[in-house]
């Protein structure tokens, strides 16, 4: 074998060894750690959200009317939150089952990672769209508290503090 073949060949192990490691921390590292506070996630994930819900709408002091549009609207969350739980589950399935086999097909693990990857704009729309619904069953006042609350979110994010920074710069710097 010519040498530069056999370099073609040590790299491209050493380079498939190196995304199944990192395929390999991803997935066990999600289970562990994830997103958001620790102990957020897990088996009671959806109730956990669910309460959080339930108790900032329970601040709004809803009318038996909205009270019944909440609890479909909260519904339709709970089932959207329980199959995205299910199709987690199945994709750390279907990522295991080939992750395990003697010689993992890396273009598969990433397939599957995409194919969830196009599924997430959905779910959020779905959520969002139930937000909005939600939103529209307030009244004025209730709409109001609603709005104060995420301006007043907003003003912690770092984010905006930094954009607004740069804005000041820019127009400084003019």
């Amino acid at each position: 074998m010519r040498l530069s073949k056999k370099i073609f060949i040590f790299s491209g192990s050493i380079i498939s060894v190196v995304v199944i490691a990192m395929l390999l921390g991803v997935v066990s590292g999600c289970r562990h750690h994830g997103f958001g506070p620790p102990g957020f996630h897990g088996r009671d994930f959806q109730y956990r959200v669910l309460e959080r819900l339930d108790e900032k709408v329970e601040d709004l002091d809803l009318s038996a009317a909205q009270k019944t549009q909440y609890q479909a609207i909260r519904d339709k969350f709970r089932d959207n939150m329980i199959k995205t739980n299910e199709a987690c589950k199945e994709l750390f399935v279907e990522l295991r089952t080939e992750i395990d086999q003697e010689e993992p097909n890396v273009e598969a693990v990433a397939g599957l990672f995409k194919g969830a990857l196009k599924d997430i704009p959905v779910r959020m729309e779905r959520n969002l769209n139930l937000m909005v619904e939600l939103y529209n069953i307030l009244d004025k006042d209730q709409q109001q508290k609603i709005l104060d609350n995420i301006q007043k979110n907003m003003k912690r994010c770092r984010f905006q503090e930094s954009s607004k920074d740069s804005q000041e710069g820019g127009e400084s710097g003019s």
